[in-house]
Order: structure tokens, then sequence, then C-alpha cells
């Protein structure tokens, strides 16, 4: 990989380690639809969901953006309430060579390392990876068109702290499936991951700092 910016993310597999650049000529190439994030998918038509205008609404000047889901899929996949993502072109992701040089590659999920990541259909049409030595999630992806990755923002390791507030534009606006929130739960339970959702939101719209919109 040419001598750059990067940011380090890690796990417990040294060779499952892998690093992110800034956005390049090659990250404006991918099509991507909207994500929930921007539009909830349950009051919004697919002809504006499509993301019909070819915007590249991931990039935002030299950072990505990123923001918080409270999906039904990702609060199993964790075992937390919480995920956070960064949405990452995939030819800005590079995973270390397996030729032993010591050099790093574009990821490629069609030959990854033996063993660096385990995978799993997680719901119709969407890929989830996560690394096999401790647990940690670390990328959610179509199953189509993996162009532009979902990559767990808690696996990055960045001097300013745990938003990577130089690498991330965080969303503020909404939270990705909050309408999910109470999806299979019912009582006092219910009422709690309400709560902790309008707690989240006040937090996140009352924030004024770290790039967030």
């Amino acid at each position: 990989m040419p001598s750059m910016e990067v940011l380090r993310c890690g796990f417990l597999l040294r060779h499952s380690s892998l690093r992110i650049t800034r956005p390049n000529e090659a990250s404006y190439l991918p099509h991507r639809a909207y994500p929930d994030l921007m539009y909830p998918y349950c009051s919004t038509d697919e002809s504006i969901t499509s993301n019909p205008s070819d915007e590249k609404w991931w990039i935002k000047g030299d950072k990505y953006l990123a923001g918080t889901c409270i999906c039904e899929s990702c609060r199993r996949a964790s075992g937390f309430e919480i995920q956070t993502w960064a949405f990452i072109p995939r030819a800005n992701i590079f995973i270390p060579s397996t030729d032993g040089s010591g050099s790093e590659v574009a990821l490629d999920f069609e030959s990854l390392p033996t063993g660096a990541l385990k995978s799993y259909q997680s719901s119709q049409g969407a890929v989830r990876h996560f690394c096999g030595g401790c647990g940690a999630t670390v990328f959610w992806r179509d199953a189509t068109d993996s162009s532009v990755v979902d990559v767990s923002v808690g696996i990055f390791r960045a001097d300013e702290g745990a938003r990577a507030e130089n690498w991330f534009h965080w969303h503020k606006s909404r939270i990705s499936f909050a309408e999910e929130v109470q999806n299979h739960r019912s009582g006092p339970l219910a009422i709690a991951a309400q709560g902790l959702l309008g707690t989240l939101s006040m937090g996140l719209k009352g924030s004024s700092e770290g790039g967030l919109d």
C-alpha cells in the first residue's frame, strides 16, 4: 500500500488487523442506496432510498460518515443495545497480505486469509463478519455489492478517542432503525428500551462538537 495517512484497526487475531485510508478518487466510484440512518426505510419510498442521483453520501470532505444503529439484528449480533458503524469504501480498507512480505492489500471478501474472519448471513441479502478469535463485530455488508462497507467503529484505534472524530463525521439527526427498538419486547423492557433510545437521541442532538451533523 502506498505511504499515506491511515487509521489503524485491531482485534485479537494479529492477521485480522486492518487499516483504512482517507477518501480518494476510488472512494467516489461506488454506488450505494441511502442507509436507514439517513432515510427511514419504513416510511420512505424506494424511489428516494435507492439514491437515484448517485450522491456519494458516505464521504464528508476528508472524513467518512458514521452513525448509530439500534436495529434488532445488530442487537442480537453484538449483545448490546447500540452499534456504531462507519461507511467506508472497500477500496480504502487494507489488510495484511498472505505472502509473508509484510505488505498490505485492498480488502477482498473473496480472498480473505483463512481464519481471519468468520461470517454469516444475518438477514436476507446481508452478511456480517466478526473476529474468529475475540468475537468482535467487524463488518456488515450487502451480499451482492460490497463496494461500500459498514465497519464497526469499535475496532478503530484513534489517538483522539473512541469516536475517531478526525476520521468520521457523525450523523446525529437519526438513529438507524429507531422504529425497531421495542420489537419483540413488552412491559418494562420495552419501556426501558424506548427510554434508552430517547436519551441517546437527545445526547446526539445536543452535541455541538466532533463533526456532528
